[in-house]
């Protein structure tokens, strides 16, 4: 398939989404609430964009904290200290930490958690004529590891961001291909 647009600038290889999979489906991983300005939207934090005091998280499903926690939304998610030096380690971009509050939280103690917060971008996203995949314009993309589309509360990876995190062995995470969701959304 022929791209719509000019081929100056090029992802390598597929794009990934980051998201989270239960290991164990009978002892369900922690979900946490972020406490937030009415105002604010989960999004805005997740893309970096909220500027007010420290969220403070709450228990909102008991389990074991693991590398990625949920929130009680899409996004954003909290990471462990475990995590953060994977991207780190790898020198991966895009990302960013914001403290958050866990006093009310005892089993997450050890974990040193923080808010994932991703800056990089890449415009918006469309179909591909075929229906079955996603694109968007390359010369929107600011070449960041980590990044999120326009519009979209998904976090994004390059190849070398899913391999790297895969590398890892995480707890509770799972990348998987966007065109391969895209196919099951939408056949």
């Amino acid at each position: 398939m022929t791209s719509p647009w000019p081929t100056d600038v090029l992802l390598t290889g597929p794009i990934y989404k980051l998201g989270l999979a239960d290991v164990d489906p009978e002892v369900p991983a922690a979900n946490v609430f972020l406490d937030l300005p009415l105002e604010v939207s989960d999004l805005t934090l997740a893309r970096g964009e909220y500027t007010g005091p420290r969220p403070r998280a709450t228990l909102f499903e008991p389990g074991p904290f693991r590398d990625l926690v949920r929130t009680a939304s899409t996004a954003p998610f909290l990471v462990s200290g475990h995590f953060r030096d994977a991207l780190v380690s790898n020198k991966l971009s895009g990302w960013a930490t914001l403290d958050v509050d866990m006093s009310d939280l005892h089993k997450a103690e050890d974990g040193d958690y923080k808010i994932l917060v991703i800056s990089g971008r890449c415009g918006s996203i469309s179909k591909t004529p075929d229906g079955l995949g996603i694109m968007f314009d390359p010369r929107a993309w600011d070449g960041s590891d980590l990044f999120m589309l326009d519009g979209y509360g998904g976090i994004l990876l390059t190849s070398r961001a899913a391999h790297a995190l895969e590398a890892a062995h995480l707890g509770n995470l799972v990348i998987e291909e966007m065109i391969a969701l895209e196919r099951m959304q939408t056949g």
